[in-house]
């Protein structure tokens, strides 16, 4: 087993534990996939790790705004709806590296729409508060993959009488 990926965690992490946070990847999970959200959070174990960092996650950016400026409003704050986004990207017009590099500066202006949260975060209470494990999502290959192996080990463990 690799020694990145630690599936199983102190149940003081898990729904209910006193270290337990709702963060915004758990949000995005809970979008994602309800089940694996549940099997995270509720059962306390994670999925294993994706892809690698990736710096273009836009719609976890999205929504991360969205979700500040929803906070923000909730505590008497007033909030615009465009907000911006900074991206540094090097250059790539020089010839040779030279031990230097130049970046060329963006500012994307995004005009947040934070009404989906507030309905998110009582479907995530109803969630983790519910005794019966969602169903999973069309979209998610780490439930298609669970319900595949699950096909077959109990007709390999049969056929190699391991139980």
């Amino acid at each position: 087993m690799s020694g990145f990926y630690k599936p199983e965690r102190n149940p003081n992490w898990n729904y209910g534990g006193s270290a337990w946070r709702l963060s915004r990847s758990k949000i995005a999970l809970f979008l994602e996939c309800q089940r694996c959200f549940y099997i995270d959070n509720k059962l306390g174990t994670a999925r294993p790790p994706g892809y690698p960092f990736n710096l273009n996650w836009h719609d976890g950016y999205k929504r991360q705004m969205e979700i500040y400026q929803w906070l923000f409003r909730q505590n008497g704050f007033k909030v615009v709806d465009t907000g911006y986004f900074v991206y540094a990207n090097a250059g790539r017009d020089k010839e040779a590296f030279d031990g230097v590099l130049n970046f060329e500066l963006t500012l994307v202006p995004y005009k947040g729409d934070d009404s989906w949260v507030e309905k998110t975060l009582s479907d995530i209470k109803k969630c983790l508060d519910g005794h019966e494990l969602p169903g999973p999502s069309d979209e998610c290959d780490y439930c298609r993959y669970r319900e595949a192996v699950g096909k077959k080990m109990p007709a390999f463990a049969k056929k190699n009488n391991l139980f």
